[in-house]
């Protein structure tokens, strides 16, 4: 076919502009032809690991036997939450406002929301944290709200000695756009990890159950990563909200093990939102751009294609413009779950996030199986969303929108 067309250009054009021309439809041909067989090849490897799956799906099955006896165990840091806003500056200045609402006071982290949420829907779990060991004022009244708390199954260890709570001041901005911007003080959580709970954790775990870590950055949960995760009990759905990630101060140490684990096929899980993911893999800013554009889903589909991320990711939307609130993907196939109102993400709070992670955890677990796992997760994606107040696509619809993803 190509000695035909270059026949034909030689035969339309002089010889020398015809072999140019010739070249260049040539090498445009050839770079078409390269991408349409990678397309294809890529096709072929859409669908997860057989394997994988399997090993999934099984502890999906072992957990929804369980029903409500399945053990929850939520680790991660808990804080003194401190709320002030609204902040109508974007820089850190020496002046003086005046103007701020009342000020908010309230225990919080990613694991006791998430508890919370699963309490709504009658689910207990265990609370894995550690906070300040002494008789400091932050200390005091955290444990006072916390007995209030009707959902843990556990007392919350304390720290080493002259530890004191990690506390997070939250600076709600109200500029031209809002947005959250937290200060965190660890105290207690600088010490915890896996040699203080592990072997409580696989006392819970025994026969299967969930494990979800959140406060990555914020405790020591880095350290032995690897090692803590390859040693749990085979039937525990592992899942991971890692936070933000701040390149400035994270170790790089502690962005290499949660790769390293998920590389390992420990993790089966993992919710983020794009920035987080886009940190992790440091997708470079001009990359993230296309965010604007609404071309998210293509960089998540090349981050899939590398076969680095957990069998199943959780992507929040609502830090971009349009409809899509959430991205599911399912081995290296990417799907859309859309909102027609309002953001997952809410400047005001966490909680909304946690909600989404609590409810998806809840439908994988207690909901009826469906023969693809694809289906499961979509599934369970939409009924976190509408949980949360936000109107989703049909499953029909989606499934016909998502065909091309297979």
């Amino acid at each position: 076919m190509p000695d035909d067309i270059l026949a034909l250009l030689r035969s339309a054009f002089p010889e020398a502009l015809g072999a140019l021309i010739a070249a260049s439809v040539l090498a445009l041909i050839g770079w078409s032809w390269r991408r349409i067989r990678r397309q294809r090849q890529e096709s072929s490897k859409a669908h997860p690991p057989v394997e994988l799956v399997k090993i999934t799906r099984g502890k999906l099955n072992t957990l929804h036997e369980m029903s409500r006896d399945c053990p929850v165990c939520l680790v991660g840091g808990v804080y003194w939450d401190i709320t002030v806003g609204p902040i109508g500056t974007t820089k850190l200045e020496e002046n003086e406002w005046s103007n701020a609402d009342a000020v908010e006071y309230d225990i919080g982290g990613s694991a006791l929301w998430v508890g919370r949420f699963l309490w709504k829907k009658q689910q207990k779990s265990y609370l894995f944290s550690a906070i300040g060991n002494g008789d400091d004022p932050h200390t005091v009244r955290f444990l006072e709200l916390f007995e209030n708390e009707r959902w843990p199954l556990n007392r919350l260890a304390f720290g080493r000695p002259g530890d004191k709570t990690a506390i997070t001041v939250h600076l709600l901005i109200q500029s031209r756009r809002r947005f959250r911007t937290m200060i965190t003080y660890s105290g207690a959580l600088s010490g915890f990890g896996w040699n203080s709970i592990a072997q409580q954790l696989n006392e819970k775990l025994t026969y299967g159950g969930v494990l979800y870590i959140s406060g990555y950055f914020k405790t020591c949960l880095w350290q032995s990563l690897v090692g803590s995760l390859a040693a749990l009990p085979r039937n525990t759905l592992v899942c991971i909200d890692h936070g933000r990630l701040v390149r400035k101060l994270e170790q790089g140490a502690a962005v290499r093990a949660i790769r390293d684990a998920f590389k390992a096929r420990l993790v089966d899980l993992y919710f983020c939102t794009h920035n987080e993911i886009f940190d992790l893999f440091e997708v470079s800013r001009i990359r993230r751009l296309w965010l604007s554009w609404g071309r998210v889903q293509r960089i998540l589909q090349e981050l899939a294609s590398r076969g680095e991320l957990p069998l199943i990711t959780l992507v929040r939307g609502g830090d971009i413009s349009g409809k899509t609130k959430a991205y599911a993907i399912v081995g290296k196939s990417v799907y859309t779950l859309e909102g027609s109102i309002g953001p997952i993400y809410n400047h005001k709070t966490v909680s909304p996030t946690n909600e989404f992670n609590a409810s998806m955890m809840y439908h994988l677990i207690h909901d009826p199986r469906f023969q693809e796992l694809e289906e499961q997760v979509i599934e369970a994606g939409n009924k976190a969303l509408e949980e949360m107040g936000l109107s989703t696509q049909s499953k029909d619809e989606l499934e016909e929108k998502n065909s091309g993803n297979h």
